[in-house]
């Protein structure tokens, strides 16, 4: 039994995790790099942009999604999705980020994820906690 109950409130400024990335992968295909990724689970997600860099920096960074990829994971569940970086150059490197629009406008970014020639330089898996009310 907790002797003083009206202590007992908390504040913080961190958000829930809107997104559970489960896998994020890219490799060179004709015409381009495919670039796929899943996600565990979504909170209130409304889609992602796509971000890539020639010179690895997230300054030099453009958008390569000219509109916003539409969510699928619906309550609470995730999904896979797939875009073909037409603007890529075969043969070279590129540095990848994923944007996670929230339905609130809020923005949150995974990466980078370095693709080289041969291929995605380094497996990323996050694990984030999921809060669900």
């Amino acid at each position: 039994m907790d002797p003083t109950p009206l202590n007992n409130s908390g504040t913080t400024s961190a958000p829930p995790a809107a997104i559970t990335l489960l896998s994020f992968a890219a490799r060179a295909v004709p015409g381009g790099a495919l670039i796929r990724w899943e996600t565990g689970s979504e909170i209130a997600t409304v889609g992602f942009h796509l971000y890539r860099s020639a010179d690895g920096s997230r300054v030099g960074a453009t958008r390569i999604t000219p509109t916003l990829l539409v969510a699928r994971g619906w309550g609470g569940a995730g999904a896979s999705y797939s875009w073909l970086d037409a603007g890529a150059l075969s043969g070279s490197s590129a540095t990848y980020w994923l944007q996670e629009v929230a339905a609130d406008g809020v923005t949150h970014e995974e990466g980078p994820f370095a693709l080289t020639e041969h291929g995605l330089a380094s497996t990323t898996v996050v694990f984030l906690p999921q809060v669900i009310r």
